[in-house]
């Protein structure tokens, strides 16, 4: 369960320092590519032994370090939307997005992975279904119709919702199936090193282009957010085998 708690946490705190990104005119992207350095050096750190990590890499390449490389590409695109969203929307509306996209693991976990430590009865489907709607009516706002109604508004949270939902029940997947307790250190650095190379490609292309020009203060809003983005990661893995890989959980 702490796992758990951690990972709420420090998942609030990383749409808290994004919504302050709006306040001092941060480049949202360039702070992402900066948090990503400081989740590579965090996650090294966790590592105990850091000699067995870097002697995996010796023989062959290990199949999680595959499977990080497709999630850093889908992780820093979907940060970089979860940034705007929150910017655009508000904490709230990204809040909402994210809790309800944990139908998509719940579904994955119940039919496709089979990892589902109960079976959902009749009452257990109403339950969760009085629960996404309960989120949404406690969250409206009656000033915000207009809002709403513009396309970017509607995209983005909706994108949230899929990419979020997709990640964790990739992340499910591949702690179920893929990797042991002793590499959840190593899959969580890996996923970051991933985004961190697709995001510096990124940023060196804007670089040259002229279209992007680097800044101190990016780097600093990076580097506040890098911690809770990395924990917010590492902890739900641990929350995942916590719970036996039950996206339900």
């Amino acid at each position: 369960m702490i796992y758990l708690l951690l990972t709420i946490l420090s998942t609030v705190l990383v749409m808290v320092v994004f919504k302050y990104f709006e306040k001092f005119n941060i480049d949202t992207f360039q702070a992402i590519v900066a948090n990503y350095y400081v989740c590579v050096l965090v996650g090294f750190l966790f590592i105990e032994n850091k000699s067995d990590f870097l002697n995996s890499f010796q023989n062959s390449i290990p199949i999680w370090s595959y499977w990080s490389f497709g999630l850093g590409f889908l992780f820093i695109f979907a940060f970089y939307l979860i940034g705007k969203t929150t910017q655009i929307s508000g904490v709230s509306v990204v809040s909402i997005a994210t809790k309800l996209s944990m139908i998509i693991p719940i579904l994955m976990g119940l039919f496709v992975f089979k990892t589902s430590l109960k079976t959902l009865d009749f009452i257990n489907y109403i339950g969760l279904f009085i629960a996404l709607f309960s989120v949404g009516f406690t969250s409206y706002k009656k000033n915000d119709t207009a809002q709403r109604l513009r396309f970017s508004v509607i995209l983005l949270p909706f994108m949230v919702f899929v990419l979020s939902g997709i990640s964790d029940s990739i992340l499910s997947y591949v702690n179920f199936k893929v990797i042991n307790a002793a590499e959840d250190a190593y899959f969580t650095v890996g996923i970051f090193f991933s985004a961190l190379l697709i995001g510096n490609v990124v940023l060196i292309v804007g670089i040259i282009s002229g279209k992007l020009k680097l800044n101190r203060r990016n780097i600093i809003a990076g580097i506040a957010l890098g911690v809770p983005n990395y924990c917010s990661i590492y902890f739900l893995i641990k929350a995942l085998s916590a719970f036996k890989n039950d996206g339900a959980f």
